[in-house]
């Protein structure tokens, strides 16, 4: 009954991101290196908003490729285009259902698959941010089922699953206010 709320997750991956044997991972600043594609897997088949962009260190410097976060200036070619817009930055911002597609990450939602580009962040300094998204018509059934009108009849047994209940789903909430408050 409080299932969707159990399964709020964020992560926050920055870093500089790369390829290695097929799988995206990355130099993360805080944590070392990561595989972005199993970070990722966490969240498949769930329904989640994808945050991802190139992100310079501040102040940014305009003299270089993606104001310093292109790591592959000094190649003089990057496949995201900064040899001929050295002052672009990738940003993508998304809702569906996470998806891997080969080496791909796909949104699925109401049309065609978007796919979320994450391959022009290879080689750049940059971040990614998902966060599930807890399913708000489930959070209203769960609340409309603690109906006090059924209460007239109930034996102790009955009250006590629905007490025990109530008390779970609102230590659910308050685990989510806490993830949501950081």
């Amino acid at each position: 009954m409080t299932e969707p709320l159990r399964g709020l997750k964020v992560v926050d991956v920055l870093g500089v991101f790369y390829r290695e044997d097929g799988r995206l991972m990355v130099a993360d600043e805080f944590e070392g290196a990561r595989d972005v594609d199993a970070v990722l897997r966490k969240f498949g088949d769930r329904e989640v908003r994808v945050l991802a962009h190139h992100r310079p260190h501040e102040p940014h410097d305009g003299a270089r490729w993606g104001g310093g976060c292109c790591v592959l200036e000094n190649s003089g070619r990057c496949h995201f285009g900064h040899h001929e817009r050295p002052d672009a930055l990738y940003t993508f911002n998304g809702v569906g259902t996470l998806r891997a597609d080969g080496e791909r990450w796909v949104l699925d939602g109401d049309g065609d698959p978007v796919d979320c580009r994450l391959g022009f962040l290879e080689g750049h300094r940059a971040q990614i941010v998902v966060t599930s998204i807890p399913n708000l018509e489930q959070i209203d059934e769960t609340v409309r089922s603690f109906d006090p009108s059924n209460l007239e009849n109930a034996t102790l047994d009955e009250l006590t699953e629905q007490l025990a209940d109530m008390r779970d789903y609102l230590a659910d909430l308050e685990r989510l206010k806490n993830d949501i408050d950081g």
